[in-house]
């Protein structure tokens, strides 16, 4: 049984669909964002 896990990596064109799914459906907290200079979100 997987009781804690340090990073996830995951590359994806729906990021918003998988950090929903992984935050809201699996209650993993959201602990980095990396933006583009426009301050878009292009990684968490």
């Amino acid at each position: 049984m997987i009781k804690q896990l340090a990073h996830l990596c995951f590359k994806t064109s729906r990021l918003e669909a998988m950090r929903a799914f992984y935050g809201e459906g699996l209650g993993a907290t959201l602990k980095f964002r990396y933006l583009n200079q426009a301050g878009e979100m292009i990684g968490c």
